[in-house]
Order: structure tokens, then C-alpha cells, then sequence
């Protein structure tokens, strides 16, 4: 059974779109460029959202790019998935990126771009420094 959490979302802009989960089984919510945006060929573009998310406590947003984009226009997100940390406080943006040699790739405004998957973080560490050599330092060529 999942478990279920508030996200909150406001709008920067009238006509940005807020996510939804497209089907009962959907892994993650669809995410729309606020402007029309033009890709040069083997350029990366910061493409805006319009949105700004409150993540529920213990959680990051991950960006992953949706496989019908990456498939029909050759665009992909370089740094997938990308991670939006529940402290994050700024508009979701999606760094874009046209992988065709000659083709430059549009985007309307409300197209989909990205798909936004909310995770449990990661195991939490506290980092401390050591000043002994570690026993993996020692190895030669991994494990």
C-alpha cells in the first residue's frame, strides 16, 4: 500500500501547470515547460516550470526525463535524475539537453518536458574526518 504525503505547490505564473499522476500506477507526476523554448542542436537549456514545490519532510524530488521526449525529439536531461532536496526553495527548472547533431528542438509552453518522481532520501550520514588512511586506500583495482 503506498504511503501518502502532502505536496504543496504554488504557481509563479498563471499559466503553469500543476502536476498530476496521469494513472493509479503512475510512478511520478508530469512536469510542463512554462515558455515556449527553442533547443539549438548539442546545446543545454534551463527550462522553467513555473513552479515552486514543498517537499514533505524526508523526501527529495527526483527529475527523470519521460521516455516519449527522449524517444520522439532526441532531448535528454544530462544530470537524470536530477534531485531536489525538501529544502529547496527556488522554481523547478529542468536542465534540457538536444543530443541531434543538425535538428533543433521546440518546446511549446505546457508541453511535457520531465517527469517528477517524490522518493524517501537516501540514508542520512554524518561525514567526519579521519586522519588514518582507510583499509579501501590500501587496494589496487577495486574490491
Amino acid at each position: 500500500m503506498p504511503r501518502y504525503e502532502v505536496l504543496r505547490v504554488k504557481r509563479l505564473h498563471p499559466n503553469a501547470i500543476i502536476p498530476k499522476y496521469t494513472s493509479p500506477g503512475a510512478g511520478g507526476f508530469d512536469l510542463h515547460c512554462l515558455e515556449s523554448v527553442t533547443i539549438k542542436p548539442q546545446t543545454t537549456v534551463l527550462v522553467r516550470t513555473g513552479l515552486v514545490m514543498e517537499l514533505p519532510p524526508g523526501t527529495e524530488m527526483q527529475i527523470r526525463p519521460c521516455s516519449e521526449v527522449v524517444l520522439k525529439q532526441l532531448c535528454c536531461i544530462p544530470d537524470s535524475p536530477s534531485t531536489v532536496s525538501a529544502d529547496y526553495q527556488g522554481e523547478i527548472m529542468v536542465i534540457m539537453r538536444n543530443m541531434s547533431m543538425w535538428r533543433p528542438l521546440s518546446f511549446r509552453a505546457g508541453d511535457r518536458v520531465a517527469r517528477g518522481v517524490v522518493v524517501s532520501e537516501a540514508v542520512r550520514c554524518v561525514v567526519v574526518e579521519v586522519e588514518r588512511d582507510t583499509d579501501r586506500q590500501d587496494r589496487q583495482g577495486g574490491e
